[in-house]
């Protein structure tokens, strides 16, 4: 399965669709798809007013031997108004034209827009697919950039890094991609099989990003990589998927492993219904949900109270929403 939006025109072809097509060339599952003699699935994004697009590539479409095509917005009826309401709902930037991700006449507060916005939708999308609202990963950015400005934590990071940390937190389950459906939403509990397939997440993040040519060269690439497959490593090594231990784990990994426990017991999940704070509180300060540095569990319980404010409405407020 891969996911585009096309256009005709000549900086879609080179800034979109040729590295789509160079992607997808060269990724696994996508190679044993076609393999298999099967094709693989893509997603256009045109929306109920553009049938015109459609129907000009409907038989191109056809006798295409790599693709099958599906234009899900047309089969739902959205057109471009609800389209913005189902974006703006989401919580997320409203997307300017893709193929100007590169563009270089850009200017440069365009392309960090662009870099953002692209990066809260690929982690957003991950949460509409576990049956989550969106909402999780931004708490997870503002908790980090919260615990990485406000506490010691932060001091030996270069400050201009911060907001790319806080950023790369939003990417750290992007693996669960990989993961089927009936095991990431199973409202039970998983066998052991099940799991070893869940723990499989952090390696196949961490890969699904390493293969994104265009991320390489983002400021918040090596941490997202980091972050990916090192959040659910613990500090006395007995975590995955490296069994790292102590100050083997980074602080921004350890910060983002502890954000995503207080988050994932505060919170409703299909498995579980929101924990009180006071017992969520009692149960990170015991190690019942996994083990922690010491330095990080003081600096979290002295930042806690301003945390748990993420909480009281409902819904998330971003923490100095600027630098995101």
């Amino acid at each position: 399965m891969c996911i585009e939006s096309s256009g005709s025109k000549r900086c879609s072809q080179k800034h979109k669709i040729g590295p789509q097509e160079k992607f997808c060339n060269n990724y696994p599952p996508c190679r044993e798809v076609w393999a298999s003699g099967k094709k693989v699935v893509k997603f256009i994004g045109y929306d109920a007013g553009e049938h015109y697009r459609s129907d000009k590539v409907l038989l191109r479409d056809l006798a295409d031997p790599k693709y099958s095509k599906w234009y899900p917005l047309m089969e739902w009826g959205w057109d471009r108004e609800a389209c913005i309401r189902a974006i703006e709902a989401a919580g997320l930037p409203q997307p300017g034209k893709s193929s100007c991700f590169f563009c270089p006449s850009m200017r440069a507060e365009e392309i960090i827009d662009l870099n953002r916005g692209m990066v809260e939708a690929l982690a957003a999308a991950i949460e509409f697919r576990s049956e989550e609202s969106g909402s999780h990963v931004r708490r997870i950015h503002d908790i980090t950039y919260h615990l990485l400005t406000r506490t010691e934590l932060g001091r030996d990071i270069p400050p201009a890094d911060v907001p790319q940390i806080a950023l790369a937190s939003i990417l750290h389950d992007v693996g669960k991609i990989a993961v089927p459906d009936a095991i990431l939403n199973k409202p039970g509990r998983l066998t052991p099989e099940e799991y070893e397939v869940i723990k499989a997440h952090t390696v196949q993040g961490e890969k699904l990003l390493s293969s994104i040519p265009q991320f390489q060269t983002h400021p918040s690439y090596r941490y997202a990589c980091d972050i990916a497959r090192h959040h659910h490593e613990r500090w006395d090594g007995r975590g995955y998927p490296d069994g790292l231990s102590g100050e083997e784990i980074s602080v921004w990994a350890q910060v983002v492993s502890l954000a995503d426990v207080y988050d994932a017991l505060s919170c409703k999940r299909v498995y579980k219904n929101p924990i009180p704070r006071e017992q969520v509180l009692e149960m990170i300060r015991g190690g019942a949900c996994g083990v922690f540095s010491p330095r990080l569990l003081d600096c979290f319980f002295s930042a806690e109270e301003e945390l748990a404010r993420l909480y009281e409405s409902g819904k998330p407020e971003m923490i100095r929403r600027s630098m995101f």
